[in-house]
């Protein structure tokens, strides 16, 4: 089991790298099934964990996220089921299907939502460093 993330189709300013590590990790999960390994990479969105408390701009929605054992048991199902990909909760697929076709009004709602609302750091503003 691969835990990617929504990240890998919902991109917004300050995410890259982020982004690109969750990318990496999908890949390298369709490159072993490609090879005739039984895999399963997990896309979750929000999730009440210490890591989304510690890295939130705003935990006041903090009830919106998915619980982890959600997540789990979701994960159980589809591995269970033989599936390759999970993306648990229909708010988080619908995230994904829209991201995926229309990578621009995703990444605009997002940026609005995070990163809008990070302090303004002039290591961002002239494009160097990443969140």
């Amino acid at each position: 089991v691969f835990v990617s993330s929504l990240a890998r189709y919902v991109l917004y300013p300050g995410s890259s790298v982020y982004a690109a590590t969750k990318c990496a990790v999908a890949a390298l999960s369709r490159c072993l099934r490609a090879g005739g390994w039984r895999t399963l990479t997990v896309y979750p969105g929000p999730t009440r964990t210490q890591q989304a408390r510690d890295n939130a701009v705003d935990n006041s929605r903090e009830a919106r996220r998915m619980a982890p054992a959600t997540v789990a048991r979701a994960v159980r199902r589809a591995y269970g089921h033989g599936k390759a990909r999970l993306c648990p909760g229909a708010k988080n697929k619908l995230f994904q299907y829209i991201g995926y076709l229309a990578p621009r009004i995703t990444g605009a709602a997002m940026k609005k939502a995070i990163f809008d609302k990070l302090p303004a750091r002039d290591d961002l503003a002239m494009g160097h460093g990443a969140v």
